[in-house]
């Protein structure tokens, strides 16, 4: 996800082979576009794309399954009314994030890291939340915390290195 200055908060792009269905990581790096693209008019006068679309967007994702919005909500015990559903989301995903301090969040609940996240899938397994969680510089607890539990494959045997990927350290 590009923000202002040209800075990656979840890493490069690679297009997905043709007819291939997008990897965890495209879809988050789609989603992050998206959101960077709104998220740069979010202090424009109300009703204009930035704010009211990431509002909408949001609303949508929490109310679709498989998305980490969707998760947060199944936790939440009482949302309030509809127009502050997302703030209510931003709020409690920062307060499980345990307020992250790395520059991607110096907005804190309105930054561009907080709205790509809650719009980005859920991770199936431990390779899907390390990827999220080192692309939002969180750990994976935290990441674990705002989905309200760990990914359905966790605990599984670790690759070589303890890593995603297999690949053992160059000597």
């Amino acid at each position: 996800m590009v923000v202002s200055g040209g800075r990656c908060i979840v890493g490069t792009h690679r297009r997905a082979r043709a007819g291939a269905p997008p990897a965890f990581s495209d879809r988050c790096r789609l989603i992050g576009a998206a959101v960077a693209r709104h998220h740069d008019h979010i202090g424009e006068p109300p009703g204009t794309d930035g704010l009211l679309w990431l509002e909408s967007a949001l609303l949508a994702a929490a109310a679709t399954p498989g998305t980490v919005a969707g998760a947060l909500g199944r936790g939440l015990a009482c949302f309030g009314p509809p127009e502050t559903l997302p703030t209510t989301f931003r709020t409690a995903a920062w307060l499980r994030l345990d307020a992250p301090r790395a520059r991607v969040w110096e907005w804190g609940v309105d930054s561009a890291a907080m709205w790509s996240l809650l719009l980005s899938p859920v991770p199936a397994d431990e390779r899907e939340l390390w990827w999220l969680s080192t692309s939002y510089h969180v750990a994976s607890a935290r990441v674990c915390d705002v989905i309200g539990s760990s990914p359905p494959n966790a605990g599984a045997a670790a690759p070589p290195n303890g890593k995603p990927g297999g690949r053992r350290p160059r000597r």
